[in-house]
């Protein structure tokens, strides 16, 4: 069922500000190296929600909330938040199998990767750019849009850090670049929009798919009312014996 308030989106937006804000929640949710010895498996999740300042969380932020808002808005809350989860762990699980080094890991990027994914993978029931070209040719830009990201990513990865002006960036958000949790998000998003089901299915979800029936069943009704009543004339009446008046036609329905 679609969400009519992105209830969940505004939630984990508050929660990061207040997490990066407040030192003690920092270091309880950060998700660092040695806490799969602690039996604190809850950081893969929560450590996403830190950020090392206020640069970091901004950036992450602008991009977030919009993407998870849209994402909420269409696959509803609750299933919104098991998609979140799975990004997070996918993530996490990136992290540690890319970068064997890393000693703590936040932020919401990997997670944003994954939500720009969905975004470009997943089909839209009415395309922004149908009007310019159909819906093939606005499917063709976005694939070749999440290419490009793919590539980024890639390169990314096997030259260890930003593509371009690493160490500024680095400097401002106060934060070391993993880009295997890009890698991570942006795989993780694009098995979750083809799932098990087909990418229409998996995007839209039962609720969207109920609906679009309910619209082809209301179309179709639609288009047989508008359909002339085909309507049986009577058949002439046999006359036995000639018409009364010699030269006449029997009279017709």
């Amino acid at each position: 069922m679609a969400a009519q308030f992105p209830l969940g989106s505004a939630a984990l937006a508050v929660a990061a500000v207040v997490t990066t804000a407040v030192p003690s929640l920092r270091q309880a949710l950060i998700d660092v190296r040695g806490a799969g010895g602690r039996l604190e498996p809850w950081r893969w999740v929560t450590g996403h929600l830190v950020h090392a300042g206020q640069a970091h969380l901004a950036l992450n932020l602008a991009l977030f909330v919009p993407l998870a808002v849209r994402r909420e808005l269409r696959a509803g809350t609750v299933r919104f938040l098991l998609e979140f989860g799975v990004l997070a762990i996918a993530v996490s699980g990136g992290v540690r199998l890319l970068h064997g080094g890393w000693e703590s890991y936040c932020g919401l990027s990997g997670v944003v990767y994954g939500l720009l994914a969905q975004a470009l993978l997943c089909a839209e029931r009415r395309p922004p750019l149908a009007r310019l070209g159909g819906d093939a040719r606005w499917r063709g830009v976005r694939a070749a849009i999440f290419a490009v990201l793919a590539a980024k990513t890639a390169l990314e990865l096997s030259s260890g850090g930003w593509l371009y002006a690493r160490g500024g960036l680095e400097e401002a958000f106060g934060v070391a670049y993993l880009a295997g949790s890009h890698a991570a998000g942006l795989a993780a998003g694009a098995l979750l929009a083809y799932g098990a089901y087909g990418a229409a299915a998996s995007c839209s979800g039962a609720a969207a798919s109920h609906e679009e029936r309910k619209a082809r069943t209301a179309a179709a009704g639609s288009a047989t009312s508008r359909m002339p009543p085909i309507i049986a004339a009577p058949a002439a009446p046999r006359f036995r014996s000639a018409p009364a008046c010699s030269g006449s036609m029997p009279p017709r329905a």
